[in-house]
């Protein structure tokens, strides 16, 4: 009878491993899924993001002038604007695929831009920004 016991609980935790071992099989093929569409939204990069606003090409040019990265003040200041605006305008091109970098240094958001991204702009205009615009952000010296 115990051998027969014993059978059966080592049949249950095999039962029981196997269950687990199919529901971690499922999360992994959903991670995975997760993976794939992360990387294809990667690969099409902006070139699919809807076109720019005016406001969202002048916090992206301010950006893209500088090589180091700038607090929302300094953008809000640059462009005579209220900080809340620029953090709105920031989170914006944040959804709309423009790799932005975010460090947090003395309790202040430092924003910067990706520096592949910056070099594929220089040569491809992938954003079509217009001349314009350009030409009223750029810094008078």
């Amino acid at each position: 009878m115990d051998h027969l016991e014993g059978i059966n609980k080592n049949t249950d935790e095999i039962q029981c491993c196997y269950s687990f071992l199919i529901a971690l099989e499922e999360k992994l093929a959903k991670l995975a899924e997760r993976v794939d569409r992360l990387e294809q939204g990667s690969s099409r990069g902006v070139c699919s993001a809807e076109r720019l606003t005016k406001r969202e090409e002048e916090v992206f040019l301010v950006l893209y002038l500088h090589d180091e990265p700038l607090t929302i003040r300094h953008i809000a200041r640059r462009l005579g604007v209220a900080e809340e605006v620029v953090e709105q305008v920031v989170e914006s091109l944040s959804f709309k695929g423009i790799p932005l970098i975010r460090q947090y240094r003395n309790q202040e958001v430092f924003v910067s831009l990706d520096l592949k991204f910056k070099e594929l702009q220089a040569k491809q205009n992938v954003l079509k920004i217009q001349r314009g615009i350009a030409q009223q952000v750029l810094p008078v010296e």
